[in-house]
């Protein structure tokens, strides 16, 4: 889930109410304007509610959260090309929509505590690349521990909550910069719960 364009992007795996385990939550943002995040593929159920958000790996494959593959999200829809066009517009020609046919959750995934919380979502029909539709760009070389000295801030991205209280929802791609911290702090804040194994990869958690 890493774009190397100008900056070390991670896109948000929207996490909603079924999330009860997680105690924080990023809530607002701003509007997304910039044309690199064409990425952003949007995840609805049957009534094209958006429930989760996704990177588009290649032409029928998204990598998204496994919590979202829960029976009670019911996800039924991929929308593409909707990175800086309201979630209203997936009848236009400029968005691209097509039925998740399966999804794949990671072999250890644990609902409870949301350990191994990653999946990867086979598409019906193939998504192409369009000028405003493009595949995530993944690093082509192990990333190291000390990423945050070279790489200090992270986009998140999504379609979660505007207001915690209302809990309304954004028709169009919400964007924050949050700082990117070692793996080092990450295993501290995280250990009581979670306790990563970071030997030979770094962390990261959304």
């Amino acid at each position: 889930m890493y774009s190397f364009h100008s900056e070390f992007i991670l896109l948000l795996l929207l996490c909603n109410q079924y999330c009860a385990a997680l105690k924080g939550r990023i809530v607002g943002g701003k509007v997304c304007t910039n044309e690199k995040h064409e990425f952003a593929v949007a995840l609805a159920d049957k009534t094209f509610i958006v429930k989760c958000g996704g990177s588009l790996l290649e032409a029928r494959w998204v990598l998204t959260a496994a919590h979202c593959c829960n029976t009670m999200v019911r996800l039924r829809y991929a929308m593409a090309g909707i990175s800086t066009n309201p979630v209203e517009e997936y009848i236009s020609n400029s968005v691209t929509v097509t039925t998740i046919e399966a999804c794949i959750t990671h072999p250890d995934f644990q609902q409870d505590d949301l350990l191994n919380d990653i999946a990867l979502i086979r598409l019906e029909k193939p998504i192409k690349e369009t000028a405003t539709i493009s595949y995530v760009q993944l690093p082509t070389t192990k990333l190291d521990d000390d990423i945050h000295k070279w790489c200090t801030q992270a986009i998140v991205m999504g379609w979660g909550w505007l207001d915690y209280h209302t809990r309304k929802r954004p028709s169009r791609l919400q964007c924050v910069t949050l700082d990117v911290v070692s793996s080092k702090d990450c295993l501290h804040y995280y250990h009581s719960r979670r306790n990563p194994d970071t030997s030979s990869e770094p962390a990261y958690y959304t």
